[in-house]
């Protein structure tokens, strides 16, 4: 009965610990993805959203410095410019249809669910 108990418990803490892991790796995931979002809108000149296609509101063409970037979602995958973002534990897929929306006044919205979790945040082109 004691050994049982033991290997009970021993169960619990490492179930547990994966959990824990698989949240913890969802957010981690999740704010790199927002945050090369917001280092690529620093700065930024130029911001238009692919309105046409299979790519509507997945693509995102940015002009930084005179850099054109891409940000595109492609299947499970968040790529800027053809390279993959987010590890291949996770699956990011759109809300509502689309990554990437206009936001009021010149800006441009992001939001995505990693693993089912959504994230978002908006940020506004400098004039």
């Amino acid at each position: 009965m004691l050994i049982g108990g033991g290997l009970i418990t021993a169960f619990y803490i490492i179930d547990t610990s994966r959990t824990n892991s698989t949240d913890i790796n969802t957010e981690a995931e999740g704010n790199f993805l927002i945050r090369k979002f917001e280092w690529i809108m620093n700065g930024a000149s130029s911001a238009v959203i692919s309105d046409a296609g299979p790519s509507s509101g997945i693509t995102l063409t940015v002009v930084k410095g005179g850099t054109t970037y891409v940000l595109r979602l492609n299947g499970a995958n968040l790529e800027l410019d053809g390279v993959i973002l987010n590890s291949s534990l996770i699956v990011v897929t759109t809300v509502g249809g689309a990554v990437f929306t206009t936001a009021d006044p010149d800006g441009i919205k992001m939001a995505f669910n990693v693993n089912g979790k959504e994230f978002s945040t908006a940020k506004h082109l400098r004039k």
